[in-house]
């Protein structure tokens, strides 16, 4: 895991400081080793960081309107349902946005690859 991730924050950091000496120094391989698993690694990492945007921005005003009147022992026992329905909604949210992404980004390179080549 920690090898992977030291990979992936070198490929990274590779490509935004230095994308010429990225491409220079690209070695031949097939596609769908490092690089589809540095694609997919950016649309999750994309999909779970608009996620808890999304979770901010919406579902916590609308949960909110639930629990307004709850208030002492009533609101601890409806607590761990509550996490539960949130933690719900947000892996739903997550795997939609990962998905959406994963498939915009692929539709979108594969565009770019096309009219280049």
């Amino acid at each position: 895991m920690q090898e992977q991730l030291k990979w992936y924050l070198h490929t990274w950091w590779t490509i935004i400081v230095r994308p010429i000496y990225f491409y220079t120094r690209l070695k031949g391989e097939d596609w769908r080793e490092k690089a589809l698993t540095f694609f997919l690694i950016n649309s999750w990492i994309l999909g779970i960081v608009a996620s808890l945007v999304v979770f901010v921005v919406q579902y916590v005003p609308i949960g909110s309107t639930l629990v307004e009147r709850v208030s002492g022992f009533k609101f601890i026992l409806i607590l761990p349902v509550l996490l539960t329905l949130a933690l719900v909604f947000f892996l739903i949210t997550v795997l939609i946005l990962v998905g959406v992404f994963a498939f915009a980004f692929f539709i979108l390179f594969y565009g770019v690859g096309y009219l280049l080549h």
